[in-house]
């Protein structure tokens, strides 16, 4: 199945993790929303605790297994093994990524069948940045998924 969406997230979170990088304030319509550096995580195990912390609050049942994949250029979450697949490299360890990948796991072990960055990937996703304190950052995916809806 091909995910017509993936393009698109991944520009907006491309552009979301530019402003991310520099922090500080960041004019929304008038608005200003204060933006913290991403979280940056040394090690695959610190992750996994991440991911045990957060689980709870967004998901059900056990949590995904984080585990380090030498060779690959994406992180990807594997429906089978109930697994997050995180590239050797400091890049892909952002609290932005695994938030992206356990919206993944979220909307798989809720019974959607759809592997992709639809509908309800994109609000799983949202609604999983605010319960992990990211209430800006989600309104900013939100706003850029809407303006590509629009386009």
């Amino acid at each position: 199945m091909r995910d017509m969406g993936r393009a698109a997230v991944y520009e907006v979170e491309n552009m979301v993790a530019r402003m991310m990088e520099r922090g500080g304030p960041v004019d929304f319509h008038g608005s200003t929303l204060n933006l913290e550096p991403d979280m940056r995580f040394g090690q695959v195990a610190d992750m996994q605790r991440y991911v045990d912390m957060a689980w709870p609050t967004v998901g059900v049942g056990p949590a995904p297994r984080i585990v380090q994949s030498r060779g690959r250029q994406r992180a990807y979450y594997a429906t089978a093994s109930h697994t997050i697949h995180v590239p050797d490299r400091r890049v892909f360890r952002t609290r932005l990524l695994l938030l992206h990948e356990i919206a993944h796991a979220v909307v798989r072990v809720s019974g959607d069948r759809d592997p992709g960055h639809g509908e309800a990937w994109r609000k799983t996703y949202c609604w999983i940045l605010e319960q992990c304190g990211m209430p800006e950052v989600s309104l900013l995916i939100r706003s850029g998924f809407d303006a590509d809806a629009a386009a």
